[in-house]
């Protein structure tokens, strides 16, 4: 069992590893992956100039201008599996790479740094 943030009871009576195959079971689906765009059309929406920057990142990544980093720029971190962080949206090629953990980590600090 796991804590759920958008529940109201915040329990799950399911292990993660299961949630998480449930939900990649459900965007496999045509209505999963008709939501999924919703969501991501909302987002665009709501916050353009980061869907401007991603569109400009995966854009130069498939041309082969900017190249993805072969690990986390985090110091001593050395995964392989990277994610791009854009620290300013008007400049869309300027990304610092970055792990999962180590990503969610620092939106998690920037959380905390607007809420006070």
């Amino acid at each position: 069992m796991y804590v759920l943030k958008r529940r109201a009871n915040s329990c799950s009576y399911i292990c993660k590893p299961c949630a998480k195959a449930k939900v990649a079971r459900f965007r496999a689906t045509p209505r999963g992956k008709q939501r999924t765009a919703e969501i991501d059309a909302r987002s665009a929406i709501k916050y353009p100039q980061r869907a401007a920057a991603r569109k400009a990142l995966n854009s130069a990544l498939s041309v082969g201008s900017v190249l993805k980093q072969p690990q986390c720029q985090f110091p001593l971190c050395t995964t392989t599996r990277v994610q791009a962080h854009h620290p300013d949206y008007t400049k869309p090629l300027h990304v610092v790479w970055y792990c999962t953990s180590h990503h969610a980590r620092l939106h998690a600090q920037f959380r905390l740094i607007s809420l006070s």
